[in-house]
């Protein structure tokens, strides 16, 4: 499934409370034509929900969650300020893979 870190979900809960997001409503991951996108949105039965501070402020379907299994949803820092980005999920104890470089002849 899907992991959410807690910046991630810290800075959903600062969005909905930025657009004034009724009770209730959460942030949804929504595949499209081109990429994943962002909207305003109630919770659904089946979905798998994220928590800032006590409150769900994250949904996805359960079929794109199990899709994205190996990604991490993460904030990364841009010159436009903080943003969300899906990055490979590292597993504790493990090293993110390298490129092997050539055999030097």
């Amino acid at each position: 499934m899907l992991t959410v870190s807690d910046s991630a979900c810290e800075l959903i809960g600062q969005l909905l409370i930025e657009v004034q997001a009724t009770e209730g409503f959460v942030v949804r991951i929504v595949p499209g034509e081109t990429g994943l996108f962002l909207a305003i949105d109630e919770i659904h039965p089946g979905d798998a929900t994220y928590e800032h501070d006590g409150k769900p402020v994250l949904a996805v379907s359960q079929i794109l969650a199990d899709l994205l299994e190996d990604q991490t949803l993460d904030v990364q820092e841009t010159p436009s300020g903080r943003e969300l980005t899906l990055v490979p999920t590292v597993e504790p104890g493990s090293e993110p893979e390298r490129e092997s470089e050539p055999d030097a002849e």
